[in-house]
């Protein structure tokens, strides 16, 4: 690739040895824009990279401030590597994901989407944090563990061999969870708590008491479609009321992720909650 088609190349007078590896300072070579509308200008200067094999020349990925990048890993995407954060071995980062602080990411683990890394966190082996996921203070997820959805794994917390944590769960404080565990919905496990064996922790739901109070607004949302298919008048601001008050419960068909079996009941609201969504979106046209 010529220097005119790169974004970056690497200052050779401004190298420093890290762990037995020579890295090197980055130096734009043309100004690009990074999510949030933060600009990369020409002679904007970096972290550090091993090599241009860290770094992607096309996307919109960069490192910042003395964030290392090195031996085989990769960042792409719009990914972005900031503070005093590393990254090495094979470890990948890419998506809109942000690793900094002082976190680090090795072994073969993978951080994508807009999955956030920070504080003194450590994920590696083959471990992988996606979507809204965020790992924090000094947690760290390593083997097999897969963290995604919006679920936060913070304190001293250690996720570990096949589990998954998921959906809107915490694991905090000296939590351990391991063996092929999952733990999604709305799951809280802190302290000292020690998770292992498969087992799958779910904050369960009130279900009578969650029917008593979808059942009516969902029945006025269903009421309010039909007023409407009919071309009879109806006000706009309930409408707008009904939309707002449905999305109270709109989050709640989270609560069932993962699970095998649902009860008839369980069963009802699930139906109940995707029935209406459906006419919220008419609703809303």
């Amino acid at each position: 690739m010529s220097n005119e088609t790169k974004k970056y190349e690497l200052v050779k007078s401004e190298s420093i040895v890290h762990n037995g590896r020579t890295l090197y300072r980055i130096r734009a070579l043309r100004e690009f824009t990074i999510s949030r509308g933060v600009a990369i200008k020409v002679g904007d200067i970096g972290g550090f990279v091993e090599s241009e094999n860290n770094l992607s020349q096309e996307d919109i990925c960069w490192i910042f401030d003395d964030a290392k990048v090195y031996e085989n890993a990769k960042i792409c995407g719009d990914a972005k590597i900031c503070c005093d954060a590393k990254v090495f071995g094979n470890a990948k980062v890419w998506g809109d994901a942000f690793v900094l602080d002082d976190a680090e990411v090795w072994g073969n683990a993978k951080i994508c989407d807009k999955a956030r890394i920070f504080g003194k966190a450590a994920i590696f082996e083959n471990a992988e944090i996606s979507d809204y996921s965020q790992v924090y203070e000094n947690a760290i997820v390593s083997d097999t563990a897969w963290v995604f959805g919006n679920a936060k794994i913070y304190g001293n917390a250690k996720i570990c061999e096949k589990a998954q944590i998921y959906g809107n769960a915490e694991v905090k404080g000296d939590a351990c969870i391991c063996g092929s565990s999952l733990v999604c919905n709305v799951a809280e496990i802190g302290k000292n708590k020690k998770i292992k064996n498969g087992k799958y922790i779910f904050k369960s739901l009130n279900v009578d008491e969650t029917l008593s109070k979808i059942e009516p607004i969902c029945y006025k949302i269903s009421f309010a479609v039909r007023v409407i298919e009919l071309k009879l008048p109806i006000e706009q601001g309930y409408i707008e009321s009904l939309v707002s008050q449905f999305a109270e419960y709109d989050k709640l068909a989270d609560s069932f992720c993962g699970r095998t079996y649902l009860s008839p009941k369980e069963k009802e609201i699930l139906a109940m909650l995707s029935q209406c969504k459906e006419d919220v979106k008419i609703l809303k046209k």
